[in-house]
């Protein structure tokens, strides 16, 4: 070959490699490995699957700016307006969805309460107990130790986010409910900070949810860090130093 035959090669391999190379990411899912209402024993549901089951959480959207959540569970056999309602006497809510990472805490609630309000990201101070929120009742079975609703002092995070409900067998929602009280898919879309962005895309954060207030269902999990973008360009870098070093050996040569 010559040598301005290796010169056009080695400035092409620079040049291609210049170009940002964006990692494939696939969607982020975290799954309730007991599959209810398949399960046959071993259930983590206290109670019935139509009020409590959670299926699993996909994040379709994580970008700097805004984060998309989808959450597939039951509440209360259909209630597509999250409101809360009772059961043996007892005010039950939806639980907000959590994150942690360290000693940073995080919620989004999903329904309005207290000083939360629904689709905002928060930074919390503590994360509350079912028993602390439903003030330790006697003679009903819950999981009284899981956390389920930012509490302590909140700060907002972002711009105001948005919750939205939708029947996840397709029907429409009728007078806030799923005709036929079947599972919800429950969109929430929220803005993060950098505090938060730096969290989750440099860190495994933890993301937990719980069907209600009750925790009678519960489901935990992670989202790996996001890859950073630069990569692509350092490994640009690194192939055009190649080319340069190869350019200068073959002219070393010739030169000899």
């Amino acid at each position: 070959m010559k040598l301005w035959q290796l010169w056009s090669v080695s400035a092409t391999v620079g040049m291609l490699s210049l170009a940002p190379v964006t990692a494939a990411r696939a969607v982020p899912t975290i799954s309730d490995p007991y599959l209810q209402p398949n399960c046959a024993s071993g259930c983590d549901v206290i109670g019935a699957n139509a009020d409590f089951d959670i299926q699993k959480i996909v994040f379709t959207s994580l970008t700097s700016s805004s984060i998309t959540a989808q959450i597939y569970t039951n509440y209360h056999s259909g209630a597509a307006g999250l409101a809360p309602w009772s059961e043996s006497g007892i005010t039950l809510s939806i639980g907000d969805l959590m994150f942690q990472e360290g000693s940073d805490e995080y919620v989004v609630p999903l329904h309005d309460h207290g000083l939360f309000h629904v689709g905002q990201l928060y930074s919390v101070t503590e994360l509350l107990t079912a028993q602390t929120v439903l003030g330790n009742p006697s003679g009903v079975s819950y999981r009284n130790g899981e956390y389920v609703w930012g509490g302590g002092t909140p700060t907002a995070i972002g711009a105001a986010g948005s919750v939205s409900v939708a029947c996840a067998n397709g029907e429409a929602v009728v007078g806030g409910q799923c005709p036929s009280g079947g599972e919800l898919i429950v969109t929430a879309t929220f803005h993060p900070d950098s505090a938060f962005w730096n969290d989750l895309s440099t860190q495994e954060m933890t993301v937990d949810f719980a069907a209600a207030t009750c925790a009678n269902d519960v489901i935990s999990g992670f989202v790996d860090p996001v890859p950073a973008p630069a990569t692509g360009l350092l490994l640009g870098g690194g192939l055009l130093g190649m080319g340069a070093r190869l350019r200068r050996r073959v002219f070393g040569r010739w030169r000899s």
